[in-house]
């Protein structure tokens, strides 16, 4: 678990246990500390700390916040990084499509809709740091108007 205390974080998993602080200037993970800067750019933070390379993390929304996300959601079943989005907003989709493929521990992992609907809002880019339980897609049960192909019904003329 990851439990706040004062401004730092102690956690633990299992047997292996640590602890982190940040104070805006440095962050300090078990007792050493290095410089770390955070940006905000549009919907996403970039972390980056002059070692590696800078590192994008998409900023989370609730799906009910998302225009229309009446019908649910798609949340990552754990943590990784967004490699393809094949869906956009308004795009009708099918039970089963794949709509966003994430790359965890090494492997590929195909987050796919759980029933047919409406795309009403993509939440992650390509290149995403996602955490498990974050919200991928708003999904809503209807499909948005008009994207069954069909014709509008035409307008009976009077005379």
């Amino acid at each position: 678990g990851l439990v706040e205390d004062g401004g730092a974080w102690e956690w633990s998993l299992g047997d292996d246990s640590g602890g982190f602080s940040f104070d805006g200037v440095a962050l300090t993970v078990d007792g050493e500390s290095r410089p770390l800067r955070l940006y905000r750019d549009g919907d996403a933070v970039w972390l980056v700390d002059g070692a590696a390379e800078p590192v994008r993390f998409a900023i989370a929304e609730r799906a009910d916040a998302a225009a229309g996300a009446v019908g649910g959601s798609l949340e990552a079943p754990m943590p990784g990084v967004v490699v393809d989005v094949r869906t956009e907003p308004g795009a009708e989709v099918d039970e089963g499509e794949v709509l966003i493929v994430l790359e965890s521990m090494k492997m590929e992992l195909a987050i796919q809709s759980p029933r047919a609907g409406a795309v009403a809002g993509v939440l992650v880019a390509n290149g995403d740091q996602v955490a498990r339980g974050q919200t991928l897609i708003a999904l809503t049960d209807a499909p948005p108007a008009g994207a069954d192909g069909a014709d509008p019904p035409a307008e009976e003329e009077t005379g």
